[in-house]
């Protein structure tokens, strides 16, 4: 089990998804709490490290009240990770993910899905015009803070460019999570904000 990465210490895990594991750990530099997503093994040794660290650079410049920042990212061992600030919810315990949410209640009001929807669609247009499609919209991945949604794993996002596919990973793989993905999404050879759109719309009505 990992103990630590770089000068981060990892203290406990909080999720685990078809991405990777997520863990809450400490800074030691910064001295403070963070959340930190160690991508899954086998995909991690698909990814084009340059490309990698292209992405996450942009990534880190995303600021919207609708998206969980990416503070840092490294490698460690063959281990690919990057970090988030630690969102807390109600009892500073980690705020609760919209998957959560939805197994413990039968559905959504209304309102409340309403305005996660807006959350989301919000955070999203503003990735997109910065040219970033998320790659795995789904409600384990939106954030309930509060009174706000928040998108994650942006680490996880591309960066669309006039040229080339737009993979982050090598042929054969494709990042996302097939119940929640557009129909174009397993066949595209890019990612496209049509896609993370109608991925977000189907993440934020299940079951409301």
């Amino acid at each position: 089990m990992l103990r630590s990465l770089l000068h981060y210490e990892l203290m406990e895990p909080i999720a685990e998804g078809g991405m990777g594991a997520v863990y809450r750990a400490r800074d030691t530099k910064l001295n403070r709490d963070v959340a930190i997503k160690v991508i899954r093994e086998d995909l991690a040794a698909s990814v084009n490290r340059e490309r990698f660290k292209r992405e996450i650079q942009i990534a880190i410049h995303l600021s919207h009240p609708s998206i969980v920042p990416v503070y840092d990212a490294g490698e460690v061992d063959g281990n690919l990770f990057f970090v988030m600030p630690l969102v807390l919810g109600s009892a500073g315990r980690s705020a609760e993910t919209l998957s959560a949410r939805l197994s413990r209640v039968e559905r959504l009001e209304v309102d409340e899905a309403t305005r996660i929807t807006a959350d989301i669609a919000s955070g999203l247009a503003h990735a997109h015009a910065k040219g970033i499609v998320h790659r795995d919209i789904k409600p384990g991945n939106i954030l309930l803070a509060g009174d706000r949604a928040m998108v994650a794993d942006f680490g996880l996002a591309v960066a669309l460019e006039a040229e080339g596919d737009g993979r982050i990973t090598k042929s054969g793989v494709v990042p996302g999570t097939p119940l929640y993905m557009s129909p174009s999404r397993p066949l595209a050879s890019a990612p496209s904000t049509r896609a993370a759109t109608s991925t977000a719309s189907h993440a934020s009505h299940t079951r409301c």
